[in-house]
Parts: structure tokens; sequence; C-alpha cells
């Protein structure tokens, strides 16, 4: 009889992505913005400080389900208007510096959508940078970490 130790690393789940899970992290997504289309960058944020514990709590969930490698993510924002990219990189933002048990540093989707924006060629204007640094403590929104 063999044994052996159980790697997480080497997980079929934790290597790839199932079509399902694509699938729910892009509804997920597209249902956080439709609340928020026509929001400037300073409506999203009284919007996140008006968000129930409940709803905080399931957008924590979302940000720390959607832990995927920026590949996936390409894939799944793929579906997406830069339109909205741009107001899921505000409520990210806005979530992280209004909760602190949101703010995830590096890790943030906030890093990750922008990453998908500037892989589209887009980006974010000045006046939209400078409002991200002036709401947000996380040293790494939206362009993460140098390394």
């Amino acid at each position: 009889m063999t044994t052996s130790t159980w790697e997480p690393n080497n997980s079929p789940s934790n290597t790839s992505t199932s079509e399902e899970d694509l699938n729910k992290s892009r509804e997920y997504l597209s249902q956080l913005c439709e609340p928020i289309m026509s929001f400037t960058a300073d409506e999203v944020l009284v919007f996140c400080k008006a968000l129930t514990p409940l709803q905080t709590k399931a957008l924590h969930q979302l940000s720390t389900s959607l832990n995927h490698p920026k590949k996936v993510w390409f894939e799944i924002l793929s579906s997406l208007t830069n339109e909205q990219l741009k107001q899921l990189i505000f409520l990210f933002t806005a979530a992280d510096f209004i909760y602190p048990e949101l703010s995830i540093g590096e890790k943030s989707p906030a890093i990750k959508i922008y990453a998908a924006m500037k892989k589209r060629k887009e980006k974010l204007t000045t006046n939209e940078l400078l409002w991200i640094k002036a709401n947000s403590s996380n040293k790494f929104i939206p362009n993460g970490s140098i390394f």
C-alpha cells in the first residue's frame, strides 16, 4: 500500500476554471453593474456607503471568490463593456476604502479589471485616476504590484 499527501496546488479545481464558474462570475459582475451604470464615481461611493451589512458580506464573498488568475479574469470580463469595467473599478475601489473587511490589497478585483481595460488599449482618465487615489487607501489600485 502506498500513501501520498494531498497538495492543494496540484488539485484540478485549482488549476482550471469550469465554464460554469466563468458564467457565474460573468453573471455576478453584470448584476453588480446594473444599478450603477449611470452613476458618476462619486455616486458609486455614496452607493457603497449605503450598502446593508448583508450586501457588504455578499460583496466580500464575491471579491474573494473571484480570485482567478489574470488570464481567467480577461475571459470573464470579455463580455463587459469598457464603461461597465470602469464602474466595477469604482465599485471595488469604494468598497475597499469604506469597508476594512473588503480590503484585500493587491488581490483587489479592481486591479485585474483595470489590467483587462489596458489590454483593450483603454485607460482611465487622469480625473478618474485622481478619484481612485483620493478614495482609496489601497496603494495597489489600479495598477497592482510592481513585482
